[in-house]
């Protein structure tokens, strides 16, 4: 039933040495999993000889072969599986492996691209076309095939007009239509987004933008500034309709910093405007007390274990039991902004954050038009006795840095990855060492990313060498600092003078959420602290 479980293989073995009989097909499955190819192989074998006719032993056969470091045969594999079983339930899954194979394992994006091509052609429905038809074009992309790019993608939107992807390909499409210099039909491609049934806000805004700086290149001034003028009105706290304010400001720099910043604010006026606000929306007459916690959560073991966790300094395993906490009453308003507050006293600010976030969630349709106060406490300026004057040390804007901060550890000391990264600006032990033998920190050991004295004064140190990498280009080094200084090199080589450009052409999708996330932050930031 579970091939796949860790202990699956060693099952099996315990069933063969009790001389008990297992089917050659199941056998291969098994052996498939735990990465045992050659005794994989050998079953899917016999199984085929006794079942000519068994697609899922041949398919598995392809994949196995692929896995084994055997590319040719596997592309064998998957061809006769295509031909053999057009009805099978993994026909389609075939072609995108047939596809994967040529790409990864035989460096033939060419190939690839010719396989994605062709099965949209051939598919009997368009469900899956317009998935392998945007693949073949972000292949062609980076083979710097533009001309056939924009085909490719502008296909998708032609063909497949409901198409969920048909609003992100139209938009690739003009993207490199605008790189290749084709002006006149980026705009108009452009220009069609916003009418788009499946065109999400974001979408629309970033269309709009990238519309309005066509139309610079067209000469059309007009047309930009109006271009502009709704784009920034069309997902106002998105990044997109943020950056096409600026445009249409004349602010062209990135992160452009406030004339000054202020971290003070009076949270006892603030706050009681905010209770009073909240009272309102949830029909509350008594409103005094209402950020205590009630009775249910004081109660709650959950409560008194996590406190008591953090009392000895067992952060991540008393997080547990808040997690646990917050999320039973995340349908509960008050609760959630009780939790909110409790948390925030503690120092816990992540599930702060998402406690107040959740409050926001169940009143109000816009999280940002609600009092400033709840702002504050998702968007907190915390640590800013340690942040400000190592930012100053660096010559950095403290608000910015404190962006990044919010993204990367929503300010949680003891936050880690799954790649390993520590601290408050998430930095790998590796690294932290170099960066420790760098700055002469004595006494280093890795545990001491958990500091936030440290992890502040070694993520600082950091970006400043990614800052001084790409001469001050905030995008980039931030891209660096995300993953790494050889991809940030090669997307500045495709737009090495224009931000918004070099954002598109990011090719991993978490690097160019993380820098729209930071630039969404830092306007929030910037409204709530800047001067």
């Amino acid at each position: 039933l579970y091939p796949d479980a860790n202990d699956a293989s060693a099952a099996l073995d315990r069933l063969s040495e009790a001389k008990i009989v297992i089917a050659d097909y199941q056998r291969g499955l098994v052996y498939f999993y735990a990465g045992k190819y050659p005794e994989a192989l050998k079953a899917f074998a016999a199984d085929l000889k006794a079942n000519p006719s068994h697609a899922s032993a041949l398919y598995f056969t392809a994949l196995t072969q692929r896995a084994s470091g055997d590319a040719p045969a596997a592309v064998t594999t998957f061809e006769d599986f295509i031909a053999r079983y057009p009805d099978d339930e993994k026909w389609a899954d075939a072609w995108f492996d047939l596809a994967w194979t040529h790409r990864e394992y035989r460096n033939s994006f060419e190939d690839a691209i010719a396989t994605y091509r062709k099965f949209a052609e051939t598919a009997p429905t368009p469900k899956r076309a317009p998935e392998a038809l945007f693949l073949a074009a972000r292949l062609a992309e980076r083979l710097n095939d533009l001309a056939l790019a924009a085909q490719l993608w502008g296909s998708i939107p032609a063909k497949y007009p409901d198409a969920d992807n048909a609003p992100d390909a139209a938009f690739q499409a003009g993207i490199v239509l605008y790189r290749a210099g084709n002006f006149a039909i980026a705009a108009q491609t452009f220009a069609a987004i916003p009418a788009m049934p499946k065109a999400t806000a974001e979408r629309r805004a970033a269309a709009l933008l990238w519309l309005g700086k066509t139309r610079a290149r067209l000469g059309d001034n007009a047309g930009r500034d109006a271009a502009w003028a709704e784009a920034s009105q069309t997902d106002p706290n998105g990044y997109y309709s943020i950056r096409a304010a600026e445009l249409a400001a004349g602010n062209m720099a990135l992160f452009a910093p406030p004339p000054g910043d202020d971290f003070t604010f009076n949270e006892p006026g603030e706050r009681a405007e905010a209770e009073a606000w909240l009272a309102g929306k949830l029909h509350i007459t008594n409103n005094g007390h209402l950020g205590d916690l009630s009775p249910s959560i004081l109660s709650d073991g959950r409560w008194a274990r996590g406190l008591e966790l953090w009392r000895l300094g067992l952060y991540s395993e008393a997080r547990v039991e808040f997690e646990s906490l917050r999320q039973d009453y995340e349908n509960d308003a008050l609760a959630s902004y009780q939790l909110g507050l409790a948390f925030r006293q503690m120092r816990l600010y992540r599930s702060s954050a998402s406690a107040i976030r959740r409050c926001l969630d169940l009143v109000v349709p816009d999280r940002l038009a609600a009092p400033k106060y709840f702002t504050r406490l998702r968007f907190g300026a915390y640590f800013t006795d340690l942040i400000v004057p190592v930012a100053r040390h660096y010559g950095l804007d403290p608000i910015f840095l404190l962006s990044i901060i919010r993204q990367e550890s929503a300010f949680e000391p003891f936050a880690g990855s799954s790649a390993g990264a520590q601290g408050l600006m998430q930095i790998i032990p590796g690294t932290g060492a170099d960066i420790a033998a760098r700055l002469g920190w004595p006494n280093y050991q890795s545990d001491d990313l958990n500091r936030p004295i440290v992890s502040l004064n070694f993520g600082t140190y950091y970006l400043s060498q990614k800052l001084s990498d790409f001469d001050g280009d905030k995008f980039a080094a931030l891209a660096a600092y995300n993953s790494g200084s050889g991809n940030a090199g090669a997307w500045k080589q495709i737009a090495p003078d224009d931000p918004d450009l070099f954002l598109e052409v990011i090719r991993i999708e978490e690097t160019e959420t993380y820098l729209r996330f930071i630039y969404e932050i830092y306007a929030i930031y910037e409204r709530l602290y800047g001067k």
